[in-house]
């Protein structure tokens, strides 16, 4: 499995926790979401991660990676991330840094998008030598919300840009 594709989900969705940069409030349910998320993906507990998504995502949830090299997206609905993300979990033996900022956000009446900066450093078993290598990924992603009844609702997720390292090395995209 390439090294960039390890934690997709997790940044596709946009983890958050710790400040906000923007004016207005987000809602509850919003902002909850993201705090909940990193927690769930730094103790890779990907049954928590499957019922967070299941409340959160609405139906017909896609999410897009940052385009690589040649200006290909990757488009992924929601149980082809949550795949991808039981498969990294298996490569991955622990997370020592799960850091993300919620840069700006819009709340409209009907619709939300959020703006979220993660930064991941995590263990990880190389493929061809099984060795342990640090992976890092700086990640800029740009979810939307929709209004659903009286619930809000992941729509989109969309990786803006990501620079992934393997030992210090950035690794091709």
């Amino acid at each position: 499995m390439h090294p960039k594709t390890l934690l997709s989900l997790a940044l596709a969705v946009g983890i958050a926790g710790s400040s906000v940069a923007a004016q207005g409030k987000l809602p509850s349910q919003v902002s909850d979401f993201y705090s909940k998320n990193v927690s769930l993906i730094q103790k890779k507990d990907i049954t928590g991660l499957e019922k967070l998504y299941n409340a959160n995502f609405a139906s017909d949830y896609v999410s897009y990676s940052a385009p690589d090299k040649t200006g290909k997206v990757k488009k992924k609905n929601r149980s082809q991330d949550v795949e991808s993300t039981k498969k990294a979990f298996s490569y991955i033996s622990n997370f020592s840094k799960a850091k993300a900022t919620i840069t700006k956000f819009t709340v409209s009446k009907n619709s939300i998008t959020v703006f979220v900066t993660a930064d991941l450093v995590g263990l990880i078993k190389g493929a061809p030598d099984k060795k342990v290598h640090t992976l890092a990924i700086l990640e800029s992603n740009g979810d939307t919300w929709v209004k659903v009844g009286n619930a809000w609702k992941l729509k989109v997720g969309k990786s803006l840009s990501n620079k992934t390292t393997v030992d210090g090395a950035p690794i091709a995209g």
